[in-house]
C-alpha cells in the first residue's frame, strides 16, 4: 500500500531530517522545525485522503508521532499528538474536524504557505 507524503513540507520546513523505516510507529519523518524550534520531533506527514466521501486523515491513537501535519489551501497546521489524545479522551469522539481543534487545542503551530 503506497502512502502519499507531504514532501514539500519536509523540504521547506524541516532540518536534520531522518526518515523512519518502521511503518508500525505511525510517523514518517523526524526533524526540527526550521526557524521555529530547536527540538527534534517525529511527524505524521501523510496527506489527507477521501474517506467515505469526506476529506480526512485517519489517525490511530495512541501514536508514536509527536506531531500530526494537516495541510489546507493557505497553511500547514501541526497538531501535538498528546494534546489530540487528551481532546479525544475528554470529548469521546472518533471524528474530529480541524476547526474544533483550532479552538480547543493549545499546542498548534500554523505555518503560512
Amino acid at each position: 500500500m503506497s502512502m502519499e507524503l507531504n514532501l514539500i513540507f519536509v523540504e521547506k520546513y524541516l532540518i536534520n531530517v531522518e526518515w523512519n523505516k518502521n511503518k508500525e510507529e505511525h510517523w514518517q519523518v523526524k526533524g526540527m522545525l526550521k526557524d521555529i524550534s530547536n527540538q527534534v520531533f517525529t511527524f505524521d506527514i501523510r496527506r489527507l485522503k477521501d474517506y467515505k466521501g469526506e476529506t480526512a486523515k485517519l489517525v490511530k491513537l495512541p501514536n508514536k508521532a509527536d506531531k500530526i501535519l494537516i495541510e489546507n489551501k493557505s497553511e500547514w497546521v501541526i497538531i501535538d499528538t498528546k494534546e489530540l489524545q487528551k481532546f479525544v479522551n475528554k470529548h469521546k469522539k472518533n471524528k474530529i474536524y480541524i476547526k474544533e481543534l483550532d479552538k480547543q487545542i493549545e499546542w498548534n503551530i500554523k505555518i503560512k504557505k
